[in-house]
């Protein structure tokens, strides 16, 4: 089962707090009717995955990967300077940044049929959803969950049951980042790729998920 998280792809997109709460209670059905017993989430995601499986402990293993492990705005600000525009214009708060996304929200479905052109090394479908959100689910949750320095907190309670993937050539999550994390964590693997390497080097992180929900 894949979700798409509050207010991103298919899901509702109302005007709410896009805090980790909001994001678990969104789940909660999802994880009532499929009861998973692991969880893998990427980037912001990963986030979401530390989170359920706190709530729920019958989640016994997790996959992080690219996860946004930033412990502040003003670390994210220096790290991410390879990551998109949008996202850096987030970082600074500013109206400028307002603007922009609202003004891809409008031109949404021209972007949609256009960008998949100019993304080939990328699925489609995955391009396309890329441009399904809102200000409001964007940049709250950003700020909430990418910027407010929950993962190590979380990593060093739930740690041994997590297994970390990352990109060797990540410039929005850079490995120096991540690394030092290394010892709060069961198993931790460096693939070729950059932030998406879930989706540029899928067999390597897949074979990477595999062998740590086997175990």
């Amino acid at each position: 089962m894949v979700p798409d998280l509050l207010g991103f792809g298919d899901s509702p997109k109302p005007d709410a707090s896009y805090d980790l709460d909001c994001h678990l209670d969104a789940l909660e059905a999802v994880v009532e009717r499929y009861q998973p017993t692991a969880v893998v989430g990427h980037s912001m995601g990963a986030v979401v995955a530390l989170g359920a499986m706190k709530r729920w402990p019958s989640i016994s293993a997790g996959v992080l990967v690219s996860p946004a492990v930033f412990e502040s705005r003003k670390q994210a600000r220096v790290a991410m300077r390879g990551a998109p525009i949008l996202h850096q214009a987030t970082l600074r708060s500013t109206p400028i940044s307002r603007a922009m996304c609202e003004t891809v929200c409008m031109l949404r479905p021209a972007l949609q049929r256009i960008t998949p052109m100019f993304a080939r090394d990328l699925p489609a479908d995955v391009v396309r959803a890329g441009f399904d959100h809102t200000w409001q689910s964007y940049s709250r949750s950003m700020e909430n969950l990418v910027l407010s320095g929950l993962v190590p907190a979380l990593l060093r309670q739930l740690g041994d049951r997590i297994c970390v993937i990352h990109g060797r050539e990540d410039e929005t999550v850079p490995l120096s980042l991540v690394q030092p994390l290394a010892p709060l964590v069961g198993r931790m693997v460096v693939v070729d790729g950059d932030h998406l390497a879930l989706l540029r080097n899928p067999k390597a992180v897949a074979a990477a998920c595999v062998d740590w929900l086997a175990e």
